[in-house]
């Protein structure tokens, strides 16, 4: 009989849940991962933020100069997390690693997206420290630590396709 009040009790948050997380998180991704003319599936929304973040700068007021500033943050922002990528993979794994790599490219993206400032957009541009820096130094221990000697290269160009050729799109 305690198990039945338990469910009754916890009811309402699993409505508000679903309510109020999960779909509008279904409704922003569904927006971010489909072309708004054809409504077919598409991952030019996302690959495309690279391509304008200095029209996004522009329209919060910045200049070329905070644009560059913008790309130095992006950059120096990795190193550190580069430099601990290994000692938190032999604690932790590198799965786990992954996963928040995957979930810091989402929050870094949907933060550069609708930021309304420049304050804000330096915010999440800071993310990038945990997406791809991260992303990438636990992609490349991963070869390194899990695939045959033979397999390796394989491995890294692979890794080289999807991150910075085929992928970026």
């Amino acid at each position: 009989m305690k198990k039945n009040n338990a469910v009754l009790l916890s009811t309402p948050y699993i409505i508000w849940m679903v309510v109020f997380t999960l779909i509008p998180l279904g409704v922003v991704g569904y927006y971010a991962l489909t072309d708004p003319d054809t409504g077919v599936f598409t991952w030019s929304n996302i690959a495309a933020l690279g391509t304008y973040l200095p029209n996004i700068v522009r329209n919060l007021g910045g200049t070329t100069s905070t644009y560059g500033l913008a790309l130095f943050v992006n950059a120096m922002s990795e190193m550190p997390v580069m430099a601990m990528a290994s000692k938190w993979m032999k604690k932790v794994g590198a799965m786990p690693l992954c996963v928040l790599g995957g979930c810091a490219y989402f929050i870094r993206n949907l933060i550069v997206s609708l930021a309304p400032n420049l304050p804000v957009l330096f915010f999440g541009l800071l993310f990038q420290s945990i997406s791809y820096g991260l992303l990438t130094a636990v992609v490349a221990y991963y070869v390194i630590y899990y695939l045959a000697p033979q397999d390796q290269i394989m491995g890294q160009t692979m890794i080289g396709m999807m991150t910075s050729g085929c992928g970026s799109m």
